[in-house]
């Protein structure tokens, strides 16, 4: 069994949440995927949810754009091992209130790690020069090649990957958040 599981958005995609506002900064979310820093660029995010919930999850996708709570950053910050920096946002329930969990964050990685095992995978690129990926039917990992990151975004990838501590230290602080094997990751 694999060392690695990816974070799943589950049930929440693209029901849990609307950008409320700056709603011109979503107009260009491609920079949420480059490795350089926004931080200097970068205006609050408001998310509203799309429908009552008593519980909101701890990670979220938003056009994509991972959205955690602020119970998750702490998480990371304690597991360390983390390449990002943190964009802060707000959620709030579908009536306009602030959800317990605020200040929510963006999670914006700096690196990609060039760590796919290209010849022990089944992948489609939408264009084999660039490695983007467009649909994966089996996907490995050069192990050698993540060292001790807890939380990575494989080069050509928009999943983001955590590691067996990190997946434990989750499940132990009781976050709400879904994963997958790595063997049973699919496109």
């Amino acid at each position: 069994m694999s060392n690695f599981w990816e974070l799943e958005v589950g049930e929440y995609i693209d029901e849990i949440a609307y950008l409320v506002s700056p709603k011109e900064q979503f107009n260009e979310p491609k920079c949420y995927f480059e490795t350089a820093s926004i931080i200097d660029k970068y205006q609050p995010l408001t998310f509203q949810a799309g429908y009552a919930r008593k519980v909101y999850p701890d990670f979220f996708m938003h056009g994509g754009m991972a959205v955690i709570s602020n119970h998750f950053r702490n998480v990371l910050e304690q597991v360390g091992g983390i390449n990002a920096e943190f964009l802060r946002a707000k959620l709030l329930s579908k009536n306009g209130e602030l959800v317990e969990g605020n200040p929510y964050w963006l999670l914006h990685l700096l690196e990609e790690v060039d760590c796919i095992d290209f010849a022990n995978s089944d992948l489609d690129f939408w264009n084999p020069n660039t490695h983007l990926i467009q649909r994966i039917r089996r996907l490995k990992f050069a192990e050698n090649q993540i060292g001790n990151r807890h939380l990575f975004r494989p080069k050509g990838s928009i999943f983001m990957f955590i590691s067996n501590h990190l997946k434990s230290t989750i499940e132990e602080e009781k976050l709400i958040v879904d994963f997958r094997v790595l063997e049973k990751v699919r496109l």
